[in-house]
């Protein structure tokens, strides 16, 4: 038989994926995280997953060269011309916004003429 002297007062006993606590002679139990070797591989694993992301970030931003003198006139190229529409695009705007004013002056005339009708109708009947 066992005397309790020669047990320890706490213990942990792990089987599958269970961990048992054991303080004195009360038992807690709760599933537990990998524990031993299967926890240092997993952590392992994740370790080398971000070294190898990590370095292959390095790898690429590494190996990109900068633009040739070729790529540098294409582009001062294009930027002239995206300046060049932009000043054609604001000219057809202001045209636009020209054209809608007149627009709106023309129905102004068209409401107040209108009106004036409207009026020398009903003084043509009231003189009837």
């Amino acid at each position: 038989m066992l005397d309790l002297e020669d047990r320890p007062f706490f213990r942990l006993t792990s089987f599958n994926h269970f961990a048992i606590f054991h303080v004195g002679n009360v038992g807690f139990s709760r599933t537990s995280h990998y524990t031993g070797n299967r926890y240092i591989m997993k952590k392992a694993m994740k370790l080398f997953a971000a070294a190898a992301f990590l370095s292959l970030t390095f790898v690429v931003a590494g190996c990109s060269s900068g633009p040739s003198d070729d790529e540098l006139a294409q582009l001062e190229a294009l930027k002239a011309e995206v300046a060049s529409l932009q000043k054609e695009v604001d000219a057809k705007q202001a045209e636009k916004a020209s054209l809608q004013k007149q627009i709106a002056d023309k129905q102004a005339e068209l409401a107040a003429a209108v009106k004036e009708q409207d009026a020398t109708r009903e003084r043509l009947k009231s003189q009837q």
